[in-house]
């Protein structure tokens, strides 16, 4: 999950926490990046926009071939960007990305 962390408002940072805190409870750990530099251009003003990103991600042990699982846990994660996004209603979306990830061992 991608979470802006805006200087002029502390509650950003408090919510990526939460975010971090909820996968962690949720799926067993989390991780969250140092905040870095993310551009993009604002669908409202069409200016460029710098922004403090911060990435958290979790493991999920879902089999993404199962269509099943794969939409529930596609619901569960709208729910949530959808709770995210009330909690921080200036941001123009939050995005939360699910990528495959295979752990190689001999």
């Amino acid at each position: 999950m991608f979470i802006p962390l805006r200087e002029d408002d502390p509650f950003y940072h408090v919510v990526a926490q939460w975010v971090a805190e909820e996968f962690a409870l949720e799926h067993g750990g989390s991780t969250a990046t140092t905040a870095f530099t993310g551009l993009y251009v604002s669908q409202s003003t069409g200016r460029i926009i710098r922004d403090q990103v911060q990435i958290i991600f979790t493991d999920v042990a879902v089999d993404l071939e199962d269509i099943i699982a794969r939409e529930e846990l596609i619901t569960t994660l709208d729910l949530f960007r959808a709770d995210i996004e009330r909690l921080l209603p200036d941001e123009e979306e939050i995005w939360v990305t699910v990528s495959p990830i295979w752990i190689v061992r001999r």
